[in-house]
């Protein structure tokens, strides 16, 4: 295992190739995480802020702790893939995400995180097709781009080009999977099955300038299969006074403005029915990030696709070994 280590300025400045363990994830829309141990004087290699590239894993981890304990003769260094550089970034306005998706993660990608990472970012576009239609207000810009990601059913990367010594960011894809998974196929181990109401919400109060108020239900607007007329009135209220008024033509306009705000927010508050699960690591070898897969699982009673949400690589004693997470959502 050699574990290439770039500085601060993306210079390759080391090799480790000391390493007693290590387990490094790459997911499909978020940042990913690493930790690996090495002897302790392996230590003086490493330093916060540096990238490290670890093979066939990921596209980059920045490292954020390094832990030295001298009773155990151990130095062990963790971390987030590159894009919780993003994770450090903040959208100050609200601003409506409408359209394709991937030219709105490029744009929010080059206009709120590129002041972030520490050598110049390129795009990478191939021109994907899927849309989305958000809101995602004043917060953080990776939350933000992984609300786009889960409303388009795309992912994202952020990728170190150590010989150009730059980033390179774009949109990941659904891509086929190589396996069909089935218990009667001795490729599914194990299995969870969950449905989620904790953010369930079926009316948004929105509150914009001038007095207007409009109320938003969310009964006749989503077919997902959760009767919301029937459910228990689950309100929230949305202060929009972000949206100014003199920006409408007429008052009409700007209540159909604050009812689209309460419909994409009650978009993101749907009951969640969710199921992951596990495979043998030879099935597990042949899947990345992105990757769909047929599931037919009688025992939890599910039949359709199953996303590979992460890839996980652990190393140790020389021995590596592969592990994936599938999710499959109604």
């Amino acid at each position: 295992m050699e574990i290439r280590i770039f500085d601060r300025t993306l210079r390759l400045c080391g090799i480790a190739d000391r390493i007693d363990a290590l387990t490094a994830t790459e997911c499909f829309d978020d940042a990913g995480a690493f930790t690996l141990a090495a002897p302790l004087g392996e230590a003086k290699r490493f330093a916060v802020e540096q990238l490290l590239l670890i093979p066939g894993v990921g596209d980059g981890f920045v490292v954020e702790r390094i832990r030295e304990d001298l009773a155990a003769g151990t130095v062990t260094v963790s971390g987030r893939g590159a894009l919780s550089y993003f994770a450090r970034c903040a959208i100050p306005e609200t601003i409506v995400c409408a359209g394709g998706a991937e030219a709105l993660l490029c744009f929010l990608a080059e206009e709120y995180g590129a002041e972030a990472l520490p050598g110049p970012l390129a795009l990478e576009t191939c021109g994907r097709t899927e849309t989305v239609d958000a809101a995602p207000g004043r917060i953080q810009l990776l939350s933000a781009m992984r609300r786009l990601c889960a409303e388009a059913g795309v992912g994202m990367r952020l990728r170190l080009d150590g010989a150009e010594r730059r980033f390179v960011f774009s949109v990941r894809g659904r891509t086929p999977g190589a396996a069909f998974l089935s218990r009667s196929l001795g490729n599914l181990t194990g299995g969870v099955r969950e449905t989620d109401r904790r953010h369930y919400a079926n009316r948004a109060i929105v509150a914009g300038n001038g007095g207007c108020v409009v109320t938003v239900d969310a009964a006749g607007l989503f077919d997902d299969g959760t009767d919301d007329a029937a459910e228990t009135r689950r309100t929230l209220f949305e202060d929009a006074t972000d949206l100014a008024l003199s920006r409408y033509e007429s008052e009409a306009r700007y209540r159909e403005a604050l009812a689209a705000r309460g419909r994409r927010i009650l978009a993101e508050r749907r009951p969640l029915r969710s199921a992951s699960f596990d495979v043998p690591e030879e099935t597990a070898k042949s899947l990345s990030p992105g990757d769909v897969c047929p599931v037919a699982d009688g025992t939890l009673g599910v039949r359709g696709e199953a996303l590979c949400a992460a890839r996980t690589l652990t190393w140790r004693g020389g021995r590596r070994h592969w592990s994936v997470q599938m999710e499959h959502r109604e």
